[in-house]
């Protein structure tokens, strides 16, 4: 999911599982803390990469993706 840009609320809504349940089994599970880490690591990727290849579209909605990172 990380690679595609989803965030916390998206992966909560796709189990289902509330926010408040996320974060305790990130202080709770250190092997699913590092996997978030690493979705971290590759949403940012994905924004990044997808800001980079818009730099010179002009009908790229720079507002919105700003609202994205």
């Amino acid at each position: 999911m990380g690679r595609t840009g989803c965030c916390v609320a998206e992966f909560c809504a796709t189990i289902p599982i509330a926010k408040d349940t996320f974060y305790t089994w990130i202080d709770k599970y250190p092997d699913f803390a590092k996997a978030y880490r690493i979705h971290n690591a590759l949403s940012e990727a994905h924004w990044i990469q997808l800001g980079k290849d818009n730099l010179g579209n002009p009908d790229f909605n720079a507002s919105m993706y700003h609202l994205q990172l």
